[in-house]
């Protein structure tokens, strides 16, 4: 400040006769010049400059692409990539089902121990020892290709077997498939597809009894050990699932009568949970309840719709069932009928405006299944039944049900329903049963497809292609081919003796797309669902498919019953568990720009019609499709960017790392950034080393090395001109250097285009790193950003971030950008002081003006008569309203669809007609748990906070706690205000018919994103108004139900019914009620029997 104090003094004196006008604008020129200095002086500017000018600038190369070379060249790669893939998985289908044709499995079961054990005697002439000498013969032969045993990780010399913990290894299933999978025919096989592709990252079977076999062998991990139970199961992984049914239309027929009360109710949850998890994208589901009345779940979100089953729907639906009271008795035949109808009301042909605006959005094309979860049926509904049978005979709508609930065990009007119906029923009586069950209506379907598909060839028969997930063994996104392999052993009893599969992982697509943010490429689906895109949000790469249990010995608890309490379970448990898409699905809408062109782009590409190259102003689009797949390939360009090279020495001079690192400098490197497939497995602090001293196959190239490497050599002087950690002092304890005031600093950084950003003091960097991992919404950050002072706000951690990019000196796009983040009260206090100490703003100080210090996102810096460190939507939501309304301000609107939210609650009751809950403001959360926060005492609270909401697991053999996320990705909608100025002072007339009145000038700072505004004038009370919003707000899944476009894959078996089905024999109605009452009248004479006693 004293500082500031002599350079106004002197400034004052070159000017004193100014006018009123004129002295605002020389004291704002004034101010904004300290503020550079002030920059300057905190950023190190002068460093970075010099740094970058003699390792970058005028050493790199930009170049435009040749839009319709690359992407041809591409296509052209990409499509041989896919049919080598497919390749490899019809040869192993095919080879699977000659090998089983002329297998005879005649192995006699191999009983458990402890089968032995309760044995009284052994049978006449029998080996007392037989069993177990035979089981652990097998266990040997098991234990040398099992994949825990493996020592060499991705040995492509040998396969590696994996069976689930819930199949008994010497079960005659699990050793059939072991045999057979494990022949000499098929391991020639895997070798054979390995060598004539060795880009093939993993190619398994994974057979109807819980084994798998794989090549290359793995190293499978489930740590840490002692707390990790491994849950993988091949049956329920989606590329089984959704190989071995065809596409299905889902109607959830609950049971919400007064005795489902409690855990049955429970348990009903849960199982709709794990069903959930066996629909994909090509499925659709709709939800009804029923007591004495019925109603449709899902009617305030999407009416009578049938919606695609998306991650975001499937937990729509699981927030919606906690919103429904159970009551009253169950009164099935009326909502049986409804749900009937509401299938025929729903699938009529559509109309041809329909079909041109949503294509086939709404059906699936395949088979029609109600599942029913009861407890109870009181009232047959066989006239229902026959009465649809009659009216449509060619039709078949299929029930499958659920006996829910402990004891309620066989329920034969639920037997009658499902097997007229050519259904099935199962029982649900305990958590136990959940899993197993939760696939069972899908034996049926499978039975149907395999009886369609038995005789045509393996190369007429359709192929999955998964939705991207995440490999359960750290492998990051993946896409899987797969394939049902038809049972025809001579002793078959399922349907399909397993599904093949050939992975594809997200860094080859990499490899093979462009992904420069001047030309990259996506693949969609039919339904418009990515497949890959750079900007799709990848979790971490972690093992999935498991369970920690505590820091109780998974040993020792093995197959028993304690139960272990984790609290709250957040979505990264969830995917880790299998309970939620560990990638969620997203539509390719929900990460481009949805404008009218790119919206018809994407029709055009599910249509296959790529014959023209679209412009949208600033892009190109272009498409191919994808022959023998249902993906389409789409390449934008960006007119905006271009390919920057860096211009190396020469292949003999490899490049050379200068990295030394250091306790309070800490380098980030964004996601989808640099090597982000490789990267995922680690935090953004920790990626750089990995970045530079790791070794991964595919990432970083010794060519891509060159440009990064010059940046940080770029930086090291910066680097070091920061302090050293001090002994006994943390990062957050550390003094800072004597210009930077804690009250006010937050961090400095320098951010590199490609994604790397190094900052002082490291442990502030969730502060930058919510400023750097979303480019996009800040202009500051775009390449053909100019060489000014940008003033920007991050509205979720609250701060000012002041950036100013280094642009190379011969094309102009930006390299890097040097910033500070200060906290609110920073420019706020200074505003103070200027119009205190400044005479030249001495007209602020009258009481009929008003001067506020606004930045061009319409945010109030500084205010002289009123608070300040707020937007303009909170502090002056009445002159904003009025400034929007002639244009001198403008608003955006904009979805973040891969965004991060606390996790919604649940269980608030639903009132009939309902509307949709409103967005909540992240700022009214974070104000609620910054006031609790401070309304106990720190010491206790984080006690408190670690021993209730943190996990136990086990670091070095000791029981640690680990913070829950308690998150879930979500859709937040922000909310962009623009100053529309344009660096010239403006004096606006607001009319005597608006809410404000008199003048406003506005006086903009040189090179920099602030200006001045004066309104001479007054405005009406801001409670007349309807405030313009600002804080990001979450929008609800219930909101988020509109369709788009699609196309049912036409490759696809829609097979609903075959004549060679089994048919069962359904009881009758009579026999049924006779069976209901010889079940009374045992428990009536139990009764007796204990009141004698």
């Amino acid at each position: 400040m004293l500082f500031y104090g002599i350079f106004l003094a002197l400034s004052i004196g070159k000017f004193p006769t100014l006018l009123a006008e004129d002295r605002i604008e020389a004291s704002a020129k004034r101010l904004s010049t300290q503020i550079s200095k002030v920059f300057d002086e905190q950023t190190r500017f002068d460093l970075v400059e010099k740094g970058l000018s003699e390792q970058i600038l005028g050493k790199i190369t930009s170049r435009q692409l040749d839009f319709n070379s690359v992407t041809e060249s591409v296509q052209s790669k990409l499509q041989k990539f896919f049919d080598s893939k497919t390749r490899a998985l019809r040869n192993i289908v095919e080879t699977s089902e000659k090998v089983t044709s002329d297998y005879v499995y005649d192995q006699k079961w191999i009983h458990d121990a402890v089968v032995s054990k309760f044995r009284a005697s052994p049978l006449p002439g029998q080996d007392p020892t037989k069993f177990e000498r035979e089981c652990a013969e097998y266990l040997k032969k098991i234990s040398r290709v099992d994949a825990f045993n493996i020592e060499k990780n991705n040995d492509v010399t040998r396969t590696a077997v994996h069976v689930n913990v819930e199949s008994f290894k010497c079960d005659n299933a699990v050793l059939r498939d072991f045999e057979w999978t494990g022949s000499n025919t098929m391991e020639s096989l895997f070798k054979s597809n390995q060598q004539n592709d060795p880009s093939i990252v993993r190619q398994f079977i994974g057979t109807t009894s819980g084994l798998t076999r794989m090549l290359p062998a793995i190293k499978w991990i489930a740590e840490p050990e002692e707390v990790t139970m491994d849950l993988y199961d091949p049956r329920y992984r989606p590329w089984f699932v959704f190989a071995e049914s065809a596409p299905k239309d889902v109607i959830f027929l609950i049971d919400y009568s007064g005795s489902v009360k409690g855990q049955t109710l429970h348990l009903t949850k849960i199982t709709i949970q794990f069903i959930l998890t066996t629909l994909g994208v090509n499925d659709y589901f709709a939800a009804m309840w029923y007591n004495s009345k019925y109603g449709n779940i899902l009617e305030d979100c999407c009416g009578e719709e049938f919606i695609p089953a998306t991650t975001k729907n499937k937990r729509m639906l699981m927030t919606l069932l906690d919103k429904i009271e159970e009551r009253d008795v169950a009164n099935l035949p009326p909502a049986l009928n409804e749900t009937f109808d509401r299938f025929e009301r729903r699938f009529g042909e559509p109309d041809a405006s329909f079909r041109k605006l949503l294509g086939d959005a709404g059906r699936s094309g395949g088979h029609k299944i109600v599942l029913l979860l009861t407890d109870g049926i009181e009232n047959w509904p066989n006239m229902v039944i026959d009465e649809y049978k009659a009216e449509f005979p060619d039709e078949i709508i299929r029930v499958f049900g659920f006996s829910m609930g402990y004891g309620t065990g066989e329920m034969p009007p639920l037997d009658y329903t499902t097997c007229e119906t050519k259904g099935t029923y199962s029982i649900v009586d305990s958590i136990m049963d959940v899993r197993l069950q939760c696939k069972s209506y899908i034996q049926k379907l499978s039975e149907i497809l395999a009886l369609s598909i038995k005789n045509k060839k393996v190369e007429e028969r359709p192929i999955t292609w998964t939705i991207p997930y995440m490999d359960v063994q750290r492998g990051g996104a993946t896409i899987t081919l797969s394939a049902p392999i038809v049972n025809v052993m001579e002793n078959a009893t399922d349907p399909f003796s397993g599904v093949a599969g050939v992975d594809i992982s997200f860094a080859q697509l990499r490899d093979l797309l462009p992904s420069s943010d001047h030309v990259y490429g996506f693949l969609i689906d039919n339904n418009g669902m990515t497949y890959f895109h750079p900007k799709l949000r990848i979790p971490k790469r972690e093992t999935y498919a498991i369970r920690r249990t505590a820091c109780y010995n998974v040993k020792v608890l093995h197959r028993h019953g304690t139960r272990v309490p984790f609290g709250i379970t957040d979505e990264r448990i969830q995917r880790m568990l299998g309970l939620v898409d560990s990638i969620a699905a997203t539509d390719i809408l929900e990460i481009e720009e949805a404008t009218p062109k790119f919206e018809s782009f994407r029709k055009n590409m599910i249509n296959g019609d790529c014959s023209s190259t679209i412009d949208d102003g600033s892009k190109l689009y272009r498409c191919f499709k994808i022959k023998g797949s249902p993906l389409i390939i789409g390449f934008v360009y960006s007119k905006r960017h271009a390919e920057i090279s860096f211009n190396a020495p020469g292949p003999l001079s490899p490049p050379k790392s200068v990295f030394t690192p250091r306790e309070l400098v800490g380098y980030l490197i964004a996601e989808k950034t640099l090597c982000p497939d490789e990267l995922g497995a680690h935090s953004p602090l920790e990626r750089f080393a990995s970045f530079i001293y790791g070794y991964y196959s595919s990432c970083p190239k010794n060519q891509d090395k060159y440009l990064p490497l010059a940046f940080v050599k770029a930086v090291q002087a910066w680097d070091k001109s920061w302090p050293n950690l001090e002994d006994n002092s943390t990062c957050l304890s550390n003094p800072l250097p004597f210009n930077l005031h804690p009250k006010y600093f937050i961090s400095t950084f320098v951010q590199f285009y490609q994604g790397i950003t190094v900052l002082y003091p490291k442990c502030m960097s969730e502060y930058v790193r919510d400023y750097t991992s979303n480019p996009s919404r800040y202009r500051s950050l775009q390449p053909d950003s100019s060489n000014k002072l940008y003033v920007e706000h991050e509205p979720i951690s609250g701060s000012i971030t002041i950036t100013k990019p280094i642009l190379d000196t011969q094309y102009g796009y930006r390299i890097a950008s040097i910033g500070v983040q200060w906290t609110y009260s920073y420019l706020t206090d200074l505003w103070y002081n200027v119009t205190r100490n400044d005479p030249g703003w001495k007209d602020c100080l009258k009481s009929n003006k008003k001067c506020l210090l606004v930045s061009n996102e319409a945010f109030v810096l500084g205010s002289v008569n009123g608070p300040a460190g707020k937007h303009m939507s909170e502090i002056e939501p009445t002159l904003l309203e009025a400034l929007i309304n002639i244009s001198l301000i403008k608003k955006e609107v904009y979805r973040d669809y891969q965004s991060d939210c606390p996790m919604e609650k649940r269980g608030h009751q639903l009132l009939s007609g309902a509307s949709s809950p409103r967005p909540a403001s992240l700022q009214k959360i974070f104000q609620k748990f910054v006031s609790y926060f401070y309304s106990i005492a720190a010491i206790d609270l984080m006690y408190f906070v670690e021993k209730t909401l943190s996990r136990p697991i086990v670091v070095n053999g000791s029981c640690r706690y680990e913070t829950p996320e308690n998150t879930e990705q979500c859709t937040l909608e922000f909310y962009k205000y623009t100053v529309a100025n344009k660096n010239e002072k403006l004096l606006v007339h607001l009319s005597s018919g608006s809410e404000c009145r008199g003048t406003l000038a506005v006086v903009p700072f040189v090179n920099m994103d602030i200006s001045v505004f004066i309104l001479d004038g007054t405005c009406d009370s801001a409670e007349e108004i309807q405030k313009q919003p600002y804080w990001p707000a979450r929008i609800p899944d219930c909101n988020q139900t509109q369709q788009y476009y699609r196309k049912i894959r036409p490759d696809l078996d829609y097979t609903r019914e075959h004549p060679s089905e089994k048919i069962m024999k359904c009881i009758s109605i009579n026999a049924g009620t006779q069976h209901l009452s010889i079940k009374i009248n045992v428990i009536l004479v139990l009764l007796t029997l204990l009141l004698r006693v």
